[in-house]
């Protein structure tokens, strides 16, 4: 089972990564768990949203703490969150990020959604699916096909940031 981790502000697109990525997971034939939470509601305030994917079924139902996959879409987060602490010690962390930091996989993700006039957190979606080969790039591609009505610049979007998280420096 892979547990994952999305940081973000609220109104930034953690809900839609997640459900981006459960959904090509699912078209995958993988099992999937989403759980969006938040702490105080509020534009800009943090939240994260959280998922299982797994071969088998998930019985587990309760929270996770121990994630293999960390995304990150504001590097501002950094200065409120531990993204350690909850994470494993061979855990992945994607940072939308132009800088490069100690320990993040950082990628340009919002310099990406810019360009191909796409959404952050879809690009993110497409890094999150690329990283452990979660998903396959096609079943990415259906699902936000499908969740933008065959929105172009949106399934460029996704393909880009898969294609950039499989180039990002390990």
């Amino acid at each position: 089972m892979i547990e994952i981790c999305i940081h973000a502000r609220e109104g930034q697109g953690d809900s839609l990564t997640g459900y981006v990525v459960a959904y090509a997971a699912l078209i995958d034939g993988k099992f999937v768990q989403m759980r969006p939470t938040w702490g105080d509601r509020g534009t800009g305030k943090p939240i994260k949203t959280v998922l299982r994917i797994s071969e088998t079924k998930i019985r587990n139902y309760s929270e996770s703490y121990n994630f293999d996959i960390v995304g990150i879409l504001d590097e501002t987060l950094l200065r409120l969150i531990n993204p350690n602490s909850n994470a494993k010690e061979d855990s992945i962390k994607i940072l939308n990020s132009r800088n490069a930091m100690d320990g993040f996989l950082s990628v340009d993700l919002s310099g990406i959604a810019k360009e191909l006039g796409g959404k952050t957190a879809v690009a993110m979606a497409g890094a999150i699916c690329a990283s452990k080969r979660l998903t396959s790039l096609q079943s990415l591609i259906k699902a936000v096909e499908r969740t933008f009505d065959g929105d172009e610049d949106q399934i460029l979007t996704a393909k880009r940031g898969y294609e950039a998280m499989q180039n990002a420096n390990r």
